[in-house]
């Protein structure tokens, strides 16, 4: 998948080694083609938290101007995750670029439940009139 990286071209060549019938010469070529930045960031399904917050906490790897990359919007997709209000995030581009050198970046998130609380809890029982085989 090219997510993030849409002019990206890969060609791959295989040839028989000089010399040894046993060996052969692969040769990969990749042009990695223009940079691309993030020309829009669009924020989708934040009903209760800031859009402010939501944007300060991507800000760092996904902001309008910055370059596009597979790191950066997995970082925040993560850092949205860790903030434990959303049951999930989303950050990725969105259709192809703009422009030669500008890509749309669309953040989804779904609000976890408001003003609920998780509760756990276990216990262990070790029976000790117990002779195990390999205790003897």
């Amino acid at each position: 998948m090219n997510r993030g990286y849409p002019n990206v071209q890969f060609d791959s060549s295989v040839a028989p080694a000089n010399g040894d019938p046993h060996a052969i010469d692969v040769v990969y070529k990749i042009d990695e083609g223009q940079d691309v930045h993030i020309s829009r960031v669009v924020l989708l399904g934040a009903e209760h938290t800031r859009p402010s917050f939501v944007r300060a906490t991507t800000d760092p790897n996904v902001s309008e101007g910055k370059p596009l990359g597979e790191g950066k919007l997995l970082q925040s997709e993560s850092d949205l995750y860790n903030l434990g209000i959303f049951d999930w995030a989303s950050v990725m581009p969105s259709g192809a670029p703009d422009s030669q050198e500008g890509q749309q970046v669309l953040i989804r998130v779904h609000e976890s439940k408001r003003n609920t609380m998780d509760i756990g809890g276990g216990i262990e029982v070790i029976p000790r009139n117990v002779i195990f085989p390999w205790a003897r």
